[in-house]
């Protein structure tokens, strides 16, 4: 039927939090928070012809999820903490879904600045031109953080 087949998918992906302190002790924190995750994808796939003609087709949507999400914080030494965040949103409608998790291992320069790095592992489901989506992205993350 077809010889080859190329798939590219294009994610971008754009979260905002507003968090609440439930717990601030002197051994760990905890946060709860609210927010959202704004999606823009496009996926090309073209399939090279053997017995059948070559075929090409692209889909692009682009949404905005609402999110609820959890954040623990530990300290563990100096200046250094291990933060572990977890989020679910999507949950309005039907048409999309995403959850994440992320863990992470910190340095706190000063009161408002600190450098993380770490794992983060984002799963998106999304119905896009009647077709169902299901993407499951993971790898290493390193970022910077100001508190205000």
């Amino acid at each position: 039927m077809f010889s080859d087949a190329q798939i590219e998918t294009k994610v971008t992906a754009f979260s905002g939090y507003v968090a609440y302190r439930v717990y601030d002790g002197p051994d760990l924190t905890f946060d709860i928070a609210g927010g959202f995750r704004a999606f823009g994808m496009d996926i090309d796939t073209k399939l090279d012809g053997n017995l059948r003609p070559s075929e090409h087709a692209s889909q692009s949507a682009s949404w905005v999820d609402p999110l609820i999400a959890a954040r623990l914080t530990v300290p563990f030494g100096g200046n250094w903490f291990a933060t572990a965040t977890a989020d679910v949103g999507g949950f309005i409608t039907q048409a999309s879904s995403t959850w994440q998790a992320i863990g992470l291992v910190g340095y706190r320069f000063n009161a408002a600045w600190s450098a993380e790095f770490g794992y983060r592992y984002m799963n998106v489901q999304k119905e896009i031109s009647g077709n169902e989506v299901q993407l499951g992205l993971g790898g290493p993350v390193i970022g910077a953080t100001y508190r205000f």
